[in-house]
This record gives structure tokens, sequence and C-alpha cells, in this order.
């Protein structure tokens, strides 16, 4: 299977709000899932981003994340040796072509095993669930923001007695 972004985004996890809070289930839906994770190197004029797959989650040092408390670590599998990182050092961002490319790269050099259809839709379907309700959370912000930026605007349109409504 080749691995486009289209097929990336169906394992790809960015870490929000209600997938984090749910602590209970993160290890379950966490495993298996790709992240974004900033390469450091020395000389280098733009940041670096590698599509990471998680293996695992482990207890470290307490952190802040969200405005909430946390020792959760992810385990990563970071081209043929595994790290543990905090989920605070996870980009949030859309991944890159790139990066797509270099995933497969590591692929095809066997670096991190190949995806199977059935794994790459089991993964999917899962999720599914945390993105629709991560977007639902994210609309209803927007939409919280817009309503309370113009105060009193749609009473004083709707109390104008020039506009009138079919």
């Amino acid at each position: 299977m080749k691995i486009s972004v289209e097929i990336m985004l169906l394992g790809y996890m960015r870490l929000r709000g209600g997938f984090i809070d749910d602590m209970e289930t993160f290890h379950e839906k966490i495993v298996g899932t790709f992240v974004r994770i900033r390469i450091s190197g020395a000389n280098q004029k733009q940041d670096i981003y590698r599509l990471v797959q998680v293996t695992g989650t482990s207890e470290g040092a307490r952190y802040t994340l969200s405005k909430r408390t946390t020792c959760t670590m992810l385990e990563i599998l970071n081209l043929d040796k595994t790290e543990t990182i905090s989920i605070d050092s996870i980009s949030n961002q859309e991944f890159t072509e790139d990066e797509c490319k270099r995933l497969r790269q590591s692929i095809k050099c066997g670096l991190i095993s190949t995806l199977t259809v059935g794994d790459v839709l089991d993964k999917a379907t899962e999720l599914q669930v945390v993105r629709v309700n991560d977007w639902l959370e994210t609309e209803t912000v927007l939409l919280n923001h817009l309503r309370d930026r113009r105060p009193g605007h749609c009473n004083q349109v709707g109390a104008d007695s020039r506009l009138f409504y079919c």
C-alpha cells in the first residue's frame, strides 16, 4: 500500500483537548497512530519535522499539558530507536508531503513495519469519534467567538423597524 497524505491523515493524531482528557482510553487510542515531532539539529535555518509511530505510553515526571498536570509519556519509534517524549513536545500542525515521503522511505528501509489496509482502517475507525468531537469543540469555540465579537449587534439589527424579513 502506497502511503499518501490522505492515507496518513487517517492515522495521524493531533493531540488536543478531548483526546487528552480521556486518559483511561488514551493508551488504546494513541498506540499505532503517527505524530509529528520536531527534529533539532545544528545549522538549520528552518525547523524540520518527522512523522513517527507511537508504540506505547509510560509514566514520567509530572508536567503541565492543556491546563492540567500529567505524567504520561509517549513511546515513539524514531527511525531505528525507541524514544520516550512528553505529549507537549508533539506538533499539532498538519504535516507536509515531504514528511510523508520521509515516512515512506523509513518504511521502505525497514525502520517501520509496513502498514496494512486493515491496520489503517481499524485505527481510522477508532479515531473517528475523537476527530468529530475535536471538530465540534473547535466549531463551538469559533461560533461563540463570532457571537461575542459584536455584542448587541444582532439585537439591534432585529429591532430596526426599517428591516423587513420575509
